[in-house]
């Protein structure tokens, strides 16, 4: 998705957004940009929508385009910049819209891992060793680091119900 200040796949070479481009570039996947002010709904042939990093909050004929497309089995990755996540005001109607279809709400502030600090010098970096039970983390196990992270809360009972993937060390606090 672009239009918000999003991570921009066709950027320079080496940034994270073209390096998944790339990645799924190389597993037969076709990436284009996708912007929903101008194409209205997300094309029938999607079979993945990426919303990463948005800058700006979403319009409502958006994230309307975005239920159609998920109702009729879509799938939404979602990567919220912590920085952006982390504003008191955030991102107030996709904040609203993750609580409401998800049951997800980003907290307020950085995850801080000390047993992060004490491995790579840096607590803003979460150290993930434990992996949730689901067919994208089967069979993984090695250690991952998330560079200046925010936590997201499971609230309500929305349907279909976000997974866990992963989790932080018990150390890491908010």
């Amino acid at each position: 998705l672009e239009g918000h200040g999003e991570l921009d796949p066709d950027a320079f070479e080496g940034s994270s957004a073209s390096d998944w481009k790339k990645a799924l570039a190389d597993q037969g996947a076709q990436v284009e940009k996708l912007n929903l002010a101008r194409a209205k709904e997300v094309p029938e042939n999607a079979a993945l929508v990426v919303l990463a990093g948005p800058e700006t909050d979403l319009f409502p004929h958006e994230t309307q385009a975005l239920d159609a497309y998920l109702e009729r089995g879509g799938r939404l990755l979602v990567a919220l910049s912590a920085e952006k996540a982390a504003e008191e005001n955030g991102l107030p109607k996709l904040d609203a819209w993750l609580k409401n279809r998800f049951g997800l709400e980003p907290a307020r502030g950085y995850v801080l891992d000390p047993v992060s600090q004490v491995i790579v010098g840096d607590a803003l970096t979460p150290l993930v060793q434990q992996y949730s039970p689901h067919p994208i983390t089967r069979d993984f196990t090695v250690m991952t680091l998330y560079p200046t992270s925010c936590a997201l809360l499971s609230v309500g009972n929305a349907t279909p119900k976000a997974s866990e993937l992963f989790s932080s060390t018990e150390q890491a606090w908010l």
